[in-house]
């Protein structure tokens, strides 16, 4: 084998030896790049889960604090509020029997109209709903008071994922 030849080789292998280094940095650099923004994401994700986590608990308290004290707030509309707050953020919650008269007063009045249908009500329709949820509210209305406060007082700490 001439030397000439030997030195083509020599130099072709560095060449192949450079260029499949560039490509190993490369790939390196794309992969490093996407595990950070993978990483960005899901704490993204996880910060935007915490505050909807906080946002709901925080209404729940609120609401619950309202129970029995705001004239504006009706046990049925506090019922509905509590009950589909806490489907969304625990479902598994509102099966506890303190809780459970918040979802039977939601079930039983969840075919009553509600904002622009209610305001679109003849006055007749509307006293008779509002008949309707008298019956139930006093009815259920002791039950609620216990769960507005047993809420008031839950430790929303234990539902952590």
């Amino acid at each position: 084998m001439s030397q000439s030849l030997l030195y083509f080789l020599i130099g072709a292998s560095v060449l192949i030896g450079g260029f499949s280094l560039l490509f190993i940095v490369r790939s390196l650099k794309k992969i490093n790049q996407v595990k950070h923004e993978r990483a960005v994401q899901a704490q993204q994700v996880e910060e935007n889960y915490r505050k909807r986590r906080d946002y709901l608990i925080e209404s729940i308290q609120v609401i619950a604090r309202a129970v029995g004290t705001d004239d504006k707030l009706s046990y049925t509309e506090a019922s509905i509020r509590l009950s589909t707050l806490l489907q969304m953020l625990s479902p598994d919650l509102l099966e506890k029997p303190e809780l459970c008269a918040l979802q039977r007063v939601h079930e039983r009045t969840e075919h009553i109209p509600i904002k622009e249908e209610w305001k679109s009500l003849s006055k007749q329709e509307r006293w008779k709903f509002q008949k309707e949820m008298h019956v139930i509210e006093t009815e259920y209305a002791g039950s609620i008071d216990e769960a507005a406060r047993y809420l008031s007082e839950y430790d929303f700490k234990m539902l952590m994922h």
